[in-house]
């Protein structure tokens, strides 16, 4: 009988309790090891436990190792190993999976303790999305054509430079690199370098709940928003990346037409600072969760009319699925990953960002018609497009199709 293969998703506890990783965690380890030939388990670094902790797990084992010196196991490899190695024998059927980056000590330590075993690195975000807000041209003009912008600091194209070659490094280091969207597979091959043989192209896939979604005066009635007011809602980190600031701007010129429309923000609220500006223009239309369990964030989808995501970059987006999922009009950018899965009138309303990305009032203004357009839609068309959107979360960026992606990687890693 063939041996199975033994994937081991190591996974840095405190910061996936915040962060997409989590979520992608959670929906990929059971169905993982639901596909034929595949053993599965967790490795659980700056865990809340205070010693080494093996428990049993619905998609296996879980590996839980306690936090020490201050949480840095980027640079206390070779100690984590030394403890692995006590459960975890090296063998050629293993693949460790990395979701963290800066890693390449980490990986180096893993290669040289564990020898017959593989590595893959899965790129969950890159360094250069944030500072240049996902422009691509940018990027290609610092890294490869050694221009300086002149919308960016000669501080900001050394960092950025410093870090590509960190992620270079990490990429060399791995035996497989896993992108999530065709944007960044043209950027490894074209900038990075990467060999294009070692990239493994798998989305992030998103499966719906079963839990039953309150209906929309239901919602309202337990949230206390009035059946007549427009609601908009967006889900995630106050970031200038996450386009925060033209969110805000667009804001002022709606409510300014629609007093009555209001935005709830869901998410942390560490950030929110860094737009006191803009927050105090339009202060009254906004609503503030903080960091809210699933279920509650399900009673805003239901109740809100316009979802948005409005990010300059997004390697793939859970809260636009979920936005998808409750039937929402969805309005995303057109930025690097994003583009890649919502077509404008198709699955969504998308609002150009513009070759230009420090130009935030014209990406604000763009945003503002998106937005727009979305609460004004006839009914047919809004049918039409929640339904392809509804069809794009559920069937091309399915959960059960990202499994079976990654069982595949595993397989052919493991019989290489």
């Amino acid at each position: 009988m063939k041996k199975r293969a033994r994937a081991f998703f190591i996974d840095e506890h405190d910061s996936s309790k915040q962060n997409g990783i989590g979520t992608f965690r959670d929906l990929l380890l059971p169905r993982l090891a639901a596909e034929p030939g595949v053993e599965v388990a967790l490795i659980s670094l700056n865990s809340d436990y205070s010693e080494p902790t093996v428990t049993k797990r619905e998609f296996g084992r879980e590996y839980s190792l306690p936090l020490f010196d201050g949480g840095r196991w980027r640079v206390n490899g070779r100690t984590i190993c030394r403890m692995l190695r006590k459960k975890i024998r090296d063998s050629r059927r293993n693949v460790f999976i990395i979701n963290h980056s800066p890693c390449v000590e980490f990986i180096r330590e893993i290669k040289s303790a564990y020898p017959e075993s593989k590595v893959a690195f899965i790129i969950h975000d890159q360094g250069w999305c944030a500072p240049l807000l996902g422009c691509r041209r940018l990027f290609r003009e610092i890294v490869t054509d050694g221009i300086i912008p002149d919308t960016v600091s000669e501080k900001t194209a050394s960092h950025i430079r410093s870090y590509t070659q960190v992620e270079r490094d990490i990429y060399a280091e791995a035996d497989r690199v896993v992108c999530l969207s065709p944007s960044t597979h043209t950027l490894l091959r074209e900038v990075y370098g990467t060999e294009a043989a070692k990239i493994s192209l798998i989305p992030n896939g998103y499966a719906a709940t079963k839990k039953r979604r309150p209906s929309k005066p239901e919602a309202r009635k337990a949230l206390d928003i009035a059946p007549d007011e427009k609601l908009l809602i967006f889900a995630g980190r106050p970031a200038r990346y996450k386009g925060i600031e033209a969110l805000l701007m667009a804001m002022k010129r709606l409510r300014a037409k629609d007093p009555k429309l209001r935005c709830v923000m869901c998410g942390h609220m560490g950030g929110f600072g860094d737009f006191g500006p803009l927050l105090r223009k339009v202060a009254s239309g906004l609503i503030f969760t903080g960091l809210i369990p699933k279920n509650e964030l399900r009673k805003w989808y239901a109740a809100a009319d316009v979802g948005v995501m409005p990010s300059y970059s997004e390697q793939f987006g859970y809260s636009a699925m979920e936005m998808a999922e409750s039937g929402l009009r969805l309005v995303t950018s057109d930025g690097p990953g994003l583009c890649d899965i919502f077509k404008d009138g198709e699955n969504a309303f998308v609002a150009e960002i513009g070759s230009d990305v420090t130009d935030f009032d014209r990406y604000s203004r763009s945003l503002q018609l998106a937005i727009e357009q979305a609460l004004h839609a006839s009914p047919q068309i809004s049918r039409k497009i929640i339904a392809r959107c509804r069809k794009t979360a559920r069937e091309d960026y399915s959960a059960d199709k990202m499994a079976s992606g990654y069982a595949s990687m595993i397989h052919a890693m493991v019989s290489a």
